[in-house]
């Protein structure tokens, strides 16, 4: 087990036992409770909608649930890329930082500071650049469901003024808005919630394989 152990590189170690428990932690087992949650709403909300209105209720729901899963793989592949690659850079910019910590008078000596501050100071810029790209993939799937909800709204207070009577198109349409304001949110926390724990996987891998590679090993 020890030689498993140094076959890595300290840094490699130091992330699977810390921020790589935390990606599983709070990434897999807390985002999965959450979906729990949101499932729940979404069902709810539905037959709710589906006493009001049996059509509306399934169509609402047809057309967020094919979004939604368009959405989901359109980002998943990229959130996957982006776990795996943030986890490589953090651990090679820490890799970086120790190297220099720890042979600082050479460095001195053989003036390569600034070699290794611009080696350093680019490894950071794409760990933010691929921070921003994580946190900008949620407003993704929340602008799109936002169109989806008024293109509903459009499309039911069309039918519905043109089929039935004005007091039961209003109707139809306050509960078609009271509950797509609530099922549109959760089904983007739903969606995002998927790509990040498929995201948090992939981050995670190195935890993995260092307990695939300890088993049996007390």
């Amino acid at each position: 087990s020890l030689i498993q152990v140094h076959s890595k590189s300290m840094q490699e170690t130091l992330f699977a036992v810390t921020s790589d428990v935390e990606a599983i932690s709070m990434g897999v087992l807390n985002t999965s409770v959450l979906l729990i949650s949101d499932t729940s709403l979404i069902l709810i909300m539905t037959i709710g909608l589906f006493v009001v209105d049996p059509m509306i209720a399934i169509s609402t729901l047809f057309v967020f649930i094919i979004v939604a899963f368009a959405l989901y793989k359109l980002l998943q592949v990229r959130a996957e890329e982006l776990g795996k690659y943030q986890a490589s850079i953090t651990i090679e910019s820490s890799e970086k930082i120790l190297e220099v910590l720890n042979s600082y008078r050479e460095i001195v000596v053989r003036n390569r500071r600034s070699y290794y501050a611009r080696e350093i100071g680019a490894l950071r810029m794409r760990l933010a650049n691929v921070a921003a790209e994580r946190a900008f993939m949620p407003n993704i799937s929340k602008y799109v469901i936002e169109v989806v909800v008024v293109l509903g709204c459009l499309g039911i207070a069309g039918l519905q003024f043109s089929i039935s009577t004005a007091s039961h198109a209003v109707a139809v349409l306050s509960v078609f808005l009271a509950a797509s304001t609530r099922i549109a949110p959760a089904i983007v926390r739903l969606q995002q919630g998927v790509i990040s724990i498929k995201s948090s996987l992939s981050a995670a891998k190195p935890t993995f394989d260092l307990i695939d590679e300890l088993k049996g090993v007390e």
